[in-house]
């Protein structure tokens, strides 16, 4: 199959994820960005759900520590990755 049937098949499921993209060689590409202060809201969409209860998935932990651990993120179909 080349790249360009693969990009036709997964049109419909690129175009719902923002966070990925097809390379010229038909091989998904993940997104990624830094955490910064600006996507605290979304951030705290995903993680202020009843069932979290550890600080290690909070915003602020994940702000102050991407520099050390080197932090990025995507959006993908639903899903905080």
């Amino acid at each position: 199959m080349t790249a360009a049937q693969v990009s036709f098949l997964f049109r419909p499921v690129l175009r719902k994820a923002g966070g990925l993209r097809l390379s010229g060689r038909g091989i998904f590409i993940l997104e990624l960005k830094e955490v910064a202060v600006k996507d605290r809201a979304l951030f705290e969409s995903y993680l202020n759900k009843p069932e979290h209860f550890g600080s290690e998935c909070a915003f602020t932990n994940l702000y102050i520590w991407r520099d050390y651990y080197r932090t990025w993120w995507t959006e993908i179909l639903g899903f905080l990755l």
